[in-house]
């Protein structure tokens, strides 16, 4: 009945924020879907909300439509709409999802921007040393060769090189995408950022403190809509086997009656700030507040260790290509000051 492709968290945020406005003036549910439908340009978007204005019309719930979708909507978003229905807030509820992917999607613009522009110097250096390599490098072999000199070991291997890529250029295009969709079938199935993360500690850490923001971010929204606190932990929990093993241990804990922060005290994945803050709050009787404090602290915290990160690796970059190139130029003016000297 649905379609299958997805929407980005940016047009679902668009459409929760406009939803929850247009409710809190009191027009009708299936009125609002279909005035933002008016206001949308994008066919897969329009699909979908003419989707939820059939299924309204047909006496389901919005969180209905959620779970039946298959936009692949998370079981975040369905809980708070459903508990929102059911509280007689829905407009409020949909405010907080909204805020949810808004802040979800500008925390992964904000890793996608520390990295962009370095893969961008990276992948031009990268094509210009392969570009010099089948076309310059050539012409001083074929210099060096008529002269009959003997080169360097440097020069011969520079050589050798530019003449299998000349000679063995769809081998070396052929490798180059095997390679390239190796790496995306490892980054795809996750192998590679687990890798990665437990290679490099500086990508673990961040990867623990982005970690740690969404699920504070979806436990304090989850607390705010009424959700209980055991359903709140399991939805909030992230897609991480430690997490989840933190969160499952420390359900078990609650069970024996033991507080929340005393339960998560033993977890890899939470903070001594974060758990600091969390006790807190169960002795002040606010635990969602102080959670959103921590939020956006931790968030402020990490978008600077992320620009620090950038500012770090573009001039290593620079660096290692300059390195590259140099030593591109040494091996080809290694053998013109030899001949220089015979002569």
């Amino acid at each position: 009945m649905f379609t299958q492709k997805r929407i980005n968290e940016k047009d679902l945020a668009f459409f929760f924020r406009e939803l929850s406005h247009l409710l809190a003036t009191g027009i009708p549910l299936a009125t609002s879907v279909e005035l933002i439908t008016q206001l949308q340009h994008k066919t897969i978007c329009k699909t979908m909300y003419a989707e939820i204005h059939q299924t309204l019309n047909q006496g389901h719930s919005l969180s209905t439509y959620f779970k039946n979708s298959c936009h692949d909507f998370s079981d975040i978003v369905i809980q708070l709409t459903q508990v929102s229905e059911y509280s007689g807030q829905l407009d409020k509820g949909l405010e907080r999802i909204a805020y949810y992917l808004e802040n979800r999607h500008a925390l992964k613009q904000s890793f996608q921007r520390a990295l962009i522009y370095p893969c961008i110097l990276l992948g031009f250096g990268s094509m210009s040393t392969l570009w010099i390599l089948m076309h310059i490098i050539p012409q001083f072999a074929e210099l060096f060769k008529s002269s009959q000199t003997e080169l360097p070991f440097i020069s011969q291997a520079l050589f050798k090189l530019s003449e299998f890529l000349v000679q063995q250029a769809d081998v070396a295009l052929a490798g180059c995408l095997l390679l390239c969709l190796f790496i995306g079938a490892l980054i795809k199935q996750g192998k590679l950022k687990s890798s990665l993360l437990h290679q490099l500690p500086l990508l673990h850490q961040l990867h623990q403190q982005h970690l740690l923001i969404q699920f504070s971010r979806s436990l304090y929204l989850c607390l705010q809509a009424g959700v209980h606190i055991r359903q709140a932990l399991q939805l909030a929990c992230p897609a991480s086997y430690e997490f989840q093993q933190d969160i499952r241990y420390c359900l078990e804990q609650i069970e024996r009656g033991h507080s929340i922060h005393h339960s998560m005290h033993n977890g890899r994945s939470f903070s001594k700030v974060f758990l600091h803050m969390l006790q807190l709050g169960e002795e002040s009787g606010s635990v969602d507040h102080l959670l959103e404090r921590f939020t956006h602290i931790t968030e402020r915290k990490l978008s600077n260790q992320l620009q620090q990160l950038s500012q770090l690796i573009e001039p290593l970059i620079i660096l290692g290509l300059g390195v590259l190139i140099g030593g591109l130029v040494i091996s080809i003016y290694l053998p013109i000051f030899k001949l220089g000297s015979t002569l």
